[in-house]
């Protein structure tokens, strides 16, 4: 019975550790990615379409 309490233990204690590496990744992930205008600011097709949307915008 200890055997199957001590598995219990470790797998508890693993997916807690595993949780929290996985949060520490996304945190890491989402930083590090710049903002979607920042990104995508030098593309002539996304100022293009952003002028659009705020002439329509101003017209309403």
């Amino acid at each position: 019975m200890t055997r199957l309490d001590r598995f219990f233990v470790f797998a508890g204690i693993s997916l807690v550790v595993l949780n929290l590496i996985l949060k520490l990744v996304e945190y890491w992930i989402t930083a590090t990615i710049p903002d979607e205008i920042e990104y995508y600011e030098d593309d002539p097709y996304f100022t293009e379409r952003k002028a659009q949307y705020e002439i329509i915008n101003k017209v309403k």
